[in-house]
């Protein structure tokens, strides 16, 4: 079972419930909007799609979705 919270900066991988037909709940996160004076700018999203960090798997700015494959 696939979710997307629209309220949560961190998802999670769950067991299933008993008596329930899927294997694992997955729940991937979508941060809600910025306050007035918080930004995501330009500069934010370009660092983050030219990241070639091997152990930096989630944006430093907190309004940048995180998810995998």
């Amino acid at each position: 079972m696939f979710l997307v919270d629209t309220n949560i900066f961190q998802g999670k991988i769950e067991d299933p419930e008993v008596n329930l037909t899927y294997l694992m709940k997955l729940t991937f996160p979508y941060p809600p909007r910025p306050q007035l004076g918080v930004q995501l700018n330009k500069n934010d999203l370009d660092e983050w799609i030219k990241n070639r960090e091997k152990k930096e798997f989630i944006a430093k700015n907190p309004y940048i979705p995180s998810s995998s494959s």
